[in-house]
């Protein structure tokens, strides 16, 4: 059926440890599942998927998803493994980092058998296995892979990706997996219809917050009022502006209009109530750069 049987929103599974199969989670049997926005640290199994383990499981959705430091000791699949007919996954926007899949293991991040799974715009990097590649591709499997950071899998199909570039990592020794400015993962993604900011959505678990990135600083004085503002917000400036654009804080431009005027109103009623950051640019070519607040 089209029913979802299980949901893991914002979960975290740490330490975990399972004899046999799937150190945090064995799916047996399941359909519909939805795993999003959950972290998956230091889990540990003596045989396959040291985070999960999917052993007949049917339209599965994992997104916005951190995988890192699993450990399968004696089988495949560091952080995720698959066996038995049918399984099919799909990975969005999700990040794998040093997963490992020790003794005769294939897979540090994920052994694939039996199985239809699609990667798109995830990091997989840093992952160690005995044999092959951060993703095995077994008997029985197939494995698309687009908008991808990897280091492309033997029998896997797939274009748009980058080959196993460093994905430049805030942190990883406090597991901070957000991105750096300076990351090849920024923009470099597909629209699957997640929030993103840029041109294009960034690679991996964490999208590149573009607001963060702003320097604080004004370099043409100009203000804005009402604050908040409800229907029409009006800008005043000793320069011409040329234009504004509002983005939400996520970064996502949900407004952009060309203006010639020292003091210019636009009207914003058409935006949910919430904090924006308003870019205006000047005739001089600089530009300011501040958050308003919109409560109809």
């Amino acid at each position: 059926t089209d029913q979802t049987l299980t949901k893991f929103i914002d979960c975290e599974f740490i330490n975990n440890h399972a004899a046999t199969e799937g150190g945090a989670i064995k799916f047996t049997n399941d359909g519909n599942t939805e795993i999003t926005r959950c972290i998956f640290r230091g889990n540990t199994c003596n045989f396959g998927g040291g985070a999960i383990m999917f052993y007949s499981a049917l339209n599965v959705h994992i997104t916005n998803c951190l995988f890192y430091e699993n450990t399968s000791s004696n089988s495949g699949g560091g952080a995720i493994k698959t066996l038995n007919p049918t399984v099919i996954l799909f990975f969005t926007n999700c990040t794998f980092y040093n997963n490992s899949a020790n003794g005769s293991g294939e897979g540090g991040a994920a052994d694939l058998s039996y199985t239809n799974a699609t990667f798109t715009n995830t990091i997989i990097y840093n992952n160690h296995q005995q044999f092959g590649k951060d993703i095995n591709v077994g008997i029985g499997a197939t494995a698309t892979i687009n908008y991808c950071n990897v280091d492309m899998p033997d029998f896997a199909n797939g274009n748009n990706n980058l080959n196993s570039v460093n994905p430049l990592f805030v942190n990883t020794n406090t597991g901070d997996f957000h991105l750096q400015a300076n990351s090849p993962c920024i923009d470099t993604g597909t629209d699957v219809g997640l929030p993103f900011a840029g041109n294009n959505p960034d690679m991996g678990c964490y999208e590149f917050d573009a607001t963060a990135a702003i320097e604080d600083q004004e370099y043409d004085v100009f203000t804005y009022y009402p604050n908040p503002v409800h229907d029409n917000l009006t800008i005043k400036s000793h320069t011409k502006i040329r234009s504004i654009q509002i983005s939400n804080l996520l970064g996502k431009i949900v407004l952009k209009k060309t203006v010639n005027a020292f003091e210019p109103t636009i009207n914003i009623s058409q935006l949910n109530d919430g904090v924006y950051l308003s870019k205006i640019l000047f005739d001089s070519n600089n530009f300011g750069v501040s958050k308003i607040i919109i409560s109809h």
